[in-house]
């Protein structure tokens, strides 16, 4: 059986990533990896956080922290979200849980002291925080 692949590299500063994904893989995985691990939070990721978008609206996750990169996802008012990463501009990179059923812990605990791109098994992309309500970390 044949798969489409979709391919893109990307580079931030000094950091170079890699991402492909397969026609028949319904996970969704930022361009700009999202970083676990690190002084902010060796444990992982810093937090949770719920979307406070308003109920007729949803907030789109991108594959990058800015407006430029493209939407990955749409985010429901109320739904929960890992907190990984902060940039200084007010973007946040999580990861969202692929299914309602799956648990919320998305494999990204104990991650080290060293930070590394999430690989596991959520959505990962990028948020404006003003967008979300901090519930732990």
């Amino acid at each position: 059986m044949k798969h489409a692949v979709a391919i893109s590299i990307c580079a931030v500063g000094a950091v170079v990533c890699v991402s492909a994904r397969s026609s028949t893989a319904a996970q969704i995985r930022s361009t700009v990896p999202v970083m676990i691990g690190g002084a902010e939070a060796s444990e992982g990721c810093a937090g949770t956080a719920l979307v406070t978008i308003s109920t007729d609206s949803t907030l789109n996750m991108r594959a990058g922290p800015g407006t430029r990169h493209p939407v990955l996802a749409r985010l429901a008012p109320g739904q929960s979200v890992t907190v990984c990463q902060r940039t200084r501009s007010g973007w946040v990179g999580v990861l969202v849980p692929r299914t309602k059923t799956r648990p919320r812990d998305c494999g990204a605990s104990d991650a080290g002291p060293t930070p590394k791109a999430y690989t596991g098994a959520c959505d990962s992309g990028w948020v404006l925080e003003k967008y979300l309500r901090i519930e732990a970390g």
